[in-house]
């Protein structure tokens, strides 16, 4: 956050809720990586500004995570 970049860009999960918070607030905008419909839905509830979906062409290993509480859970 102390970098001010304009953009956050994400893979294998979203940023958690108070990271999100506080991107947001600082006039940052998130793009998320997802592989899967159930990430997609993740990041749109998540208010991502951008969704870009990688399908397994795209070097999908199979590993699905989502951050919560401080560590990485299988989707």
């Amino acid at each position: 956050m102390e970098e001010k970049v304009p953009v956050i860009s994400t893979d294998f999960g979203v940023l958690p809720e108070d990271l999100t918070r506080q991107a947001k607030s600082a006039g940052m905008r998130i793009i998320t990586m997802v592989t899967t419909v159930n990430e997609a839905l993740l990041a749109e509830q998540a208010r991502c500004d951008a969704i870009v979906a990688q399908g397994r062409e795209g070097g999908d290993t199979g590993v699905h995570l989502k951050f919560l509480i401080g560590k990485w859970e299988p989707i």
